[in-house]
């Protein structure tokens, strides 16, 4: 889901070292509507959600769960494969042309795969077909592609009830986790709107809400002080003055919800709108597939452009330890803007192109809290691969907060300039 993710398996009051914390942070994102979805009609066949394995009580190897898909040829390797902490992935290879991405989907984190699994399909189906009506070629590597099971389901549920998936594995494209010029920034924001875009006539209501209230900044907050308050792991002088930065701003969750307000409408977003969700081609450099829809639902697209802000125009790595090296890049937030205003212009609301800079800055916000309430608990929900990992994420955050705070006004004279001339 991003750079820094929950951890791959149970989060547990005492995992990792840290005192009896219950997080709402925590819960809201494991938080899974429970909602049966029938079969879902997927190109020229039927699909069904799920197909379930026995029941042995084992973890099948990766080799069981490939076997299930209906792959091109005979398998010859499956090796692990990226850097995600949610869900297994493996590259399969096999006799042929294509290769796969074999992935299980963590339970902990996704206990109703049934709905993700549907969202993703009729989204990854519609966006195929809009594509397609609009000549483009080559449809494999920009939209991702579902591989079926043998028996034409769209997965399949080990022992353990873990859900596999298999997908067809985007060759010569490479994934960025911080964008090195404008032009990258440029591409990220028009990928991320040709999205929105090719989405616009696809109904919400047909998606399901897989994670309520993902993106809620009060509760974030609500947690955060409850956990300051409690102090489990004995850091918050450590981060004194982070604490109070993120106090002293504490008006952004009531900007927040303006964001989802009455006059904002209901889309279908990405809700992860990172920059290392974008393949980008190793030939044109463009950015030619959004990947990672496992949290595609109704929502408010401002969150994405928010999220899209905070990665594209931070030019460091989300746990940069030189926070001297954080700021908003002023560029690269234009040259996203730009990107992005390039496939929205025909059709976003003025209420959505009000908020569009405010929504950089509550992202952040958020995500700052999320971080800092995670290093205050003892580590238990991000995985940390070092000492003072999460320490710096916040920090990161934090900086990169009252640099977009201090640009604010010529964010806004960007959002204006670009619309205006529309």
């Amino acid at each position: 889901m991003g750079e820094a993710e929950p951890v791959d398996g149970p989060v547990g009051p005492h995992q990792g070292g840290g005192a009896h914390v219950t997080d709402d942070a925590v819960a809201l994102d494991r938080l899974i509507c429970h909602r049966r979805i029938p079969s879902l009609r997927l190109g020229n066949g039927t699909l069904a959600p799920v197909q379930t394995g026995p029941t042995t009580g084992t973890v099948p190897d990766p080799a069981v769960a490939a076997a299930r898909f209906a792959l091109d040829g005979p398998v010859e390797s499956i090796v692990p494969h990226g850097e995600g902490n949610i869900n297994a992935t493996h590259l399969v290879t096999v006799v042929g042309p294509v290769r796969y991405l074999l992935q299980r989907l963590n339970p902990e984190v996704f206990p109703d795969p049934e709905s993700v699994m549907a969202n993703v399909a009729l989204v990854t189906s519609h966006l195929r077909s809009r594509l397609e009506a609009a000549g483009q070629e080559d449809l494999d590597r920009r939209v991702v592609r579902l591989v079926p099971t043998r028996d034409g389901r769209l997965s399949w549920r080990a022992a353990d009830g873990a859900v596999w998936r298999c997908l067809w594995f985007v060759e010569r494209t490479r994934s960025e986790a911080t964008l090195g010029s404008d032009a990258q920034a440029f591409e990220a924001g028009r990928a991320f709107g040709e999205l929105h875009r090719l989405l616009v006539d696809l109904d919400p209501a047909l998606l399901s809400e897989t994670i309520p209230g993902f993106h809620h900044p009060e509760q974030r907050l609500s947690s955060f002080e409850r956990v300051l308050r409690v102090d489990p792991a004995g850091r918050a002088a450590v981060v004194a003055d982070e604490v109070a930065f993120v106090l002293e701003n504490r008006h952004l969750t009531e900007a927040g919800r303006s964001l989802a307000g009455p006059d904002v409408p209901t889309r279908v977003a990405h809700n992860d709108a990172k920059v290392d969700n974008l393949l980008f081609d190793d030939d044109s450099g463009r950015a030619i597939c959004v990947t990672d829809l496992d949290t595609i639902m109704p929502g408010p697209i401002l969150w994405d452009v928010g999220d899209l802000l905070r990665t594209a125009a931070c030019p460091v790595r989300e746990d940069e330890p030189d926070i001297d090296r954080v700021r908003m890049d002023l560029g690269r937030a234009r040259a996203m803007l730009t990107g992005y205003h390039q496939e929205a212009a025909g059709w976003i609301s003025q209420p959505e192109v009000a908020l569009l800079s405010l929504a950089g800055g509550v992202l952040v916000y958020e995500q700052a809290m999320r971080f800092l309430t995670d290093y205050l608990a003892g580590d238990v929900y991000f995985r940390t691969f070092r000492p003072g990992q999460n320490l710096d994420r916040s920090r990161v955050q934090v900086r990169l907060l009252a640099s977009m705070l201090e640009q604010m006004p010529r964010l806004d004279d960007i959002v204006a300039g670009l619309w205006r001339n529309a």
